[in-house]
């Protein structure tokens, strides 16, 4: 190792050093304007000292425009990602109103229990067409097989609960769908 900063460190540190670049570069700019409108203490200065306030005014420019760059990157990425996040979530609630009767059995026995939470097989095979929608979701960790927890998103739960009348069944007709041996 040769001990000098890679450039994802320096990249990193003009992330973090942005208002401090700034300050040298305005400090830098000030010595410098006033060198060239001949103010009398910085008049005399020797020119080493203009040409080091030069390049440091030149470097700490180019660390703000960088940081600056970022950011605006940065923002644009996250407007992004928000838009293909809405599409996604107004995709999944059109599914959620397009269901095959044996999963709209499912989330209306949900929604008439207020079950948003709920232990299922890992691989139970009722829930491999609503989990392919995303309208439920497996939870991470380490669980029973068996008794693995699923769960509703949070929107999509919302969207269920502001419309109770489209989700409703005859639990006595039909039973609990979530029920064990019930395929």
């Amino acid at each position: 190792m040769s001990g000098l900063p890679s450039l994802k460190d320096f990249v990193e540190a003009m992330g973090v050093a942005w208002p401090i670049a700034f300050a040298i570069w305005l400090g830098s700019c000030a010595i410098l304007l006033a060198a060239h409108m001949g103010v009398t203490y910085v008049a005399h200065l020797p020119d080493w000292l203009l040409t080091l306030a030069f390049i440091l005014a030149v470097f700490s420019a180019a660390v703000c425009c960088t940081a600056a760059l970022r950011e605006f990157i940065s923002t644009g990425t996250r407007l992004l990602a928000g838009r293909a996040a809405r599409k996604d979530r107004l995709q999944r609630l059109a599914r959620l109103n397009d269901l095959p009767a044996h999963e709209h059995q499912i989330m209306a026995f949900l929604c008439m229990t207020n079950t948003q939470v709920f232990p299922a097989q890992y691989a139970d095979a009722r829930l491999v067409g609503l989990i392919e929608k995303g309208l439920i979701n497996r939870q991470g960790g380490q669980h029973s097989i068996l008794d693995w927890p699923h769960a509703v998103p949070n929107f999509i739960w919302d969207e269920m609960r502001r419309n109770p009348e489209k989700f409703t069944i005859d639990v006595r007709v039909f039973g609990n769908p979530l029920a064990r041996g019930r395929l």
